[in-house]
């Protein structure tokens, strides 16, 4: 199945989710045109040709797979994630996983599904568990896909620099960028948009060359949808991507009443502020991992008479949907920031 970046339409959420997934999923041609071991890059295009087919079966068949009853796409994700962190490839393109190891990640997601169901659905597509009680181990392979595992066990030892972020690592091995196999490799914003929608990648590239026309640098990294823009040496924009949709913000600095007198001044319409209140970033107890109110660190501001719990010490300017629209408010905003951040502000 090919899964189209423009689609708009969906039976489902549950069907739009399957197929944010899957048009994250790096072109095959571009994240393998650097590797010149045949058996590798066969083996990176089996572990491609695995998840898409994956993804095309969820997509026809979310029933069978529990995703709309209590499973989630990431659910099966994580499992491979889970097998590759536990077991090791060996003779005959056997990938053999310690089941104890696997049963201890595993666990945590238990009280979601029944294990079994799981090995179940994933052999729809030719994975084959043999297992093996005895020696507490089971012996993984894929009779449609079978040089598969040589690539994603050779994706996720290159990254274990995220040892302490397992998520960055699982969006790695889902979305097959097989580009991490390069030492020293960073994602940019050419690699981050490239599942965007054609309306959104020109929404995206205009507010990415009006950052660089004002010299600000985007700091490329291996983190997979969130790029940050520095200006000299303070961080301005961050750039988030996910599916075909992208969003970002912009860190205004932290006078809030300095700010807001600023752009009074240089728009008396008020249209300019009034944008500023109504997409500035509210205070969400960190999504609400503190719960204690004195641990929270935003502060109350006067957004045009309404006392208003607002992100502090730095004050964000949300854009969740750009659009065309957008865009002029944005550049008056940008010039605020780089005026008083010159200004030492």
């Amino acid at each position: 199945m090919i899964f189209d970046r423009n689609q708009s339409l969906f039976n489902s959420d549950v069907h739009k989710k399957i197929w944010e997934a899957a048009v994250m999923t790096s072109p095959i041609e571009k994240s393998t045109e650097f590797i010149n071991d045949a058996d590798l890059k066969s083996s990176c295009i089996d572990w491609y040709n695995y998840k898409n087919a994956l993804y095309s079966d969820m997509y026809d068949n979310p029933d069978v797979y529990l995703l709309t009853s209590g499973l989630g796409v990431m659910d099966y994700n994580g499992f491979f994630s889970d097998l590759l962190q536990t077991g090791k490839l060996e003779s005959d393109n056997i990938f053999v996983v310690d089941l104890q190891n696997l049963d201890k990640l595993t666990g945590i997601r238990r009280w979601r599904f029944h294990i079994d169901h799981i090995y179940q659905a994933l052999s729809r597509q030719g994975m084959n568990f043999n297992f093996d009680r005895q020696n507490n181990i089971v012996k993984v392979s894929s009779s449609l896909f079978p040089f598969m595992f040589y690539a994603g066990e050779k994706l996720f030892e290159s990254i274990q620099q995220y040892k302490n972020n397992g998520g960055e690592r699982t969006k790695y091995l889902n979305y097959c960028d097989f580009r991490a196999l390069q030492k020293g490799y960073k994602r940019d914003f050419d690699i981050m948009t490239e599942s965007l929608s054609d309306e959104r990648m020109s929404i995206a590239r205009q507010i990415h060359e009006i950052a660089t026309d004002n010299k600000l640098r985007q700091i490329k990294r291996l983190n997979f949808n969130s790029l940050p823009y520095d200006y000299k040496s303070g961080h301005v924009i961050r750039f988030n991507t996910y599916g075909n949709e992208f969003s970002f913000s912009l860190a205004m600095g932290m006078s809030y009443e300095l700010l807001c007198d600023e752009i009074k001044k240089r728009d008396p319409s008020g249209d300019l502020i009034s944008y500023f209140y109504k997409n500035i970033s509210r205070c969400t107890a960190c999504g609400g991992l503190k719960k204690d109110p004195k641990a929270i660190c935003g502060r109350y501001y006067d957004l045009g008479g309404e006392s208003v719990l607002i992100c502090s010490p730095c004050i964000y300017i949300l854009f969740n949907h750009c659009t065309e629209s957008d865009i002029p408010y944005f550049i008056q905003l940008l010039d605020i920031r780089l005026d008083f951040y010159n200004a030492g502000i």
